[in-house]
């Protein structure tokens, strides 16, 4: 027996395993807060440096490097986590992304920054502790979002307050990678 389907059967199959256009823009958001506001961190931690061997143009120009690389960092985890939604059940992430969303977010970035302090290698002990600990706290945060709706919303309201991040950095990134094209062409 063959069964046939449909193309709108197969886009809308397709469709219910990722969320809402608006809930993954709010997770964007917080993205792009996160990923912008440590390569402004990295800039300013590296500016007195660079003021001694280069000029402020160059300078400029490092900026701007760093910011598209920012937007591609910020839409490479954004699509990471819109994979993982599509891949684990819909109760898991795609139910409330906005809050679970944030919240795979913020463990990555917990981590990420926990593992620039450690520099050696193979790793420590402590950092794969500390991993365990965020990826233990992840799961049991998400698991007390799917039985508290109230909570749930409360951290969606919060997430929602990122999004004049993202009309703040995204023109620095648009820029950045204008400024890359720029220098890579001519």
């Amino acid at each position: 027996m063959v069964v046939y389907m449909n193309s709108t059967g197969c886009i809308g199959s397709l469709r219910k395993r990722f969320p809402d256009w608006n809930e993954l823009l709010t997770v964007f958001s917080f993205v792009i807060f996160a990923v912008y506001s440590w390569a402004i961190y990295a800039f300013l931690d590296h500016l007195s440096s660079n003021l001694l061997n280069i000029g402020p143009g160059e300078i400029a120009v490092i900026f701007f490097f760093e910011m598209a690389i920012a937007l591609l960092e910020s839409l490479l985890v954004c699509g990471v986590i819109l994979l993982l939604s599509a891949i684990f059940p819909r109760r898991w992430l795609c139910e409330g992304f906005a809050a679970k969303g944030f919240l795979v977010a913020a463990a990555g970035a917990a981590v990420s920054i926990i593992s620039s302090r450690f520099a050696s290698f193979p790793l420590p002990a402590a950092f794969l502790e500390i991993t365990a600990f965020c990826l233990i706290l992840l799961i049991a945060s998400i698991i007390l979002l799917n039985y508290h709706p109230k909570l749930q919303n409360g951290l969606r309201s919060l997430v929602n307050r990122f999004t004049i991040f993202t009309y703040l950095y995204m023109p620095l990134g648009i820029i950045g990678i204008l400024v890359v094209v720029f220098r890579n062409l001519f």
